[in-house]
């Protein structure tokens, strides 16, 4: 065999293998000890390239050319790096998207893509330590439906199923809209078949949300994915004067309270939820302005510290956002009439229950 087609043999063995004992590669490629030591050398030079290093180590059966990663904490290698990795198992572990079964399975499979075996043994332990730390009191999909010995949740299609679908929907096409037929499961645990046109995929408040427009109604709504227990492509085409484009456009719903039309709200939030404030509505804000304690406006968050406070425009649907704004107790006022109104009246409700 020649030099060249047995470099090749070494690279793809390592690459295939992780490892190879020195002996073993004099023996199946009939050499002596050097011309292995000037292959692997040339192998060095080609695995670099890709982020690759081969380490030698020292055993009783000789020397192991071992492969690893030349820096696992880089990201821009086009390895799955280890922060990453670590980044993604923090998010999934915070979601109640999945079942902790398809969770792990989706963390062991992503530890092959960051290929964990090449790290080193204290890299690896750190990855195993946040994977348990992180998933021993995960919070799996759980709701009075699941707890039922006859839970309408039970044999649903796996959510890996249901996501692939819902994404063949949401982007076949940028413009035109497809027709799916789902069964879904609702709060009451009533399941129905429901024809709609998707039109996005959003994750929310740990959970992911299939947005769509009802074929019945023609109203969109949102429809949480864990309680959708099978997806049909019904091969329909759907009225082409329908635009996809009208419904994409449309502010995410706070608390995915999803109404027929957006509506501008006024607000005021005082510290120290100011922050909040604009965390949470950074998506459909459409202006504010920050003041110090002495109704002078500023530039920064900082400069409204003590006691200043945030004006902010929105334009969402009132229902959600009300939702947040009786969450926040005595520090935002709420400015539009409207929306000023029934939110006063839902107080008196609420003020009611404590009498």
């Amino acid at each position: 065999m020649g030099k060249a087609d047995r470099i090749i043999q070494i690279y793809f063995k390592l690459i295939s293998e992780h490892s190879a004992m020195k002996r073993q590669l004099e023996k199946e490629f009939e050499t002596d000890r050097r011309s292995i030591e000037r292959d692997i050398n040339e192998v060095k030079d080609m695995l670099s390239s890709r982020g690759y290093i081969i380490r030698h180590e020292r055993t009783e059966d000789g020397v192991r050319y071992k492969l690893a990663i030349a820096d696992q904490t880089k990201t821009d290698t086009g390895f799955l790096s280890e922060p990453q990795l670590l980044m993604i198992i923090g998010i999934l572990a915070s979601s109640r998207m999945l079942q902790e079964k398809e969770a792990r399975d989706l963390i062991k499979s992503l530890e092959k893509v960051a290929q964990v075996d090449l790290l080193s043994k204290e890299q690896k332990n750190i990855i195993r330590q946040a994977e348990n730390s992180s998933l021993e009191h995960y919070r799996a999909i759980e709701s009075s439906l699941s707890l039922s010995d006859d839970s309408p949740l039970d044999g649903k299609d796996s959510t890996f199923d249901v996501l692939y679908q819902l994404y063949q929907a949401v982007y076949f096409s940028k413009d035109r809209f497809k027709i799916i037929r789902i069964s879904y499961v609702h709060n009451s645990g009533k399941e129905e078949d429901i024809r709609v046109m998707p039109f996005s995929i959003v994750f929310d408040n740990h959970y992911l949300y299939m947005r769509a427009v009802s074929c019945d109604t023609g109203r969109p709504w949102n429809y949480r994915v864990d309680r959708i227990i099978h997806v049909e492509q019904t091969g329909e085409n759907p009225d082409s004067s329908i635009k996809k484009s009208d419904y994409t456009s449309r502010p995410v719903a706070k608390m995915m309270f999803e109404e027929e039309n957006p509506v501008t709200i006024r607000f005021r939030c005082h510290h120290p939820a100011v922050s909040a404030a604009l965390d949470e509505f950074s998506d459909c804000c459409t202006e504010y302005r920050l003041h110090d304690a002495d109704g002078n406006q500023v530039s920064t968050i900082e400069e409204t510290r003590p006691g200043g406070y945030v004006d902010m425009t929105i334009r969402n649907y009132s229902q959600g956002c009300m939702f947040w704004f009786l969450s926040q107790g005595d520090k935002v006022e709420v400015l539009t009439e409207s929306v000023r109104r029934d939110i006063r009246e839902k107080l008196k409700e609420a003020l009611k229950r404590y009498e």
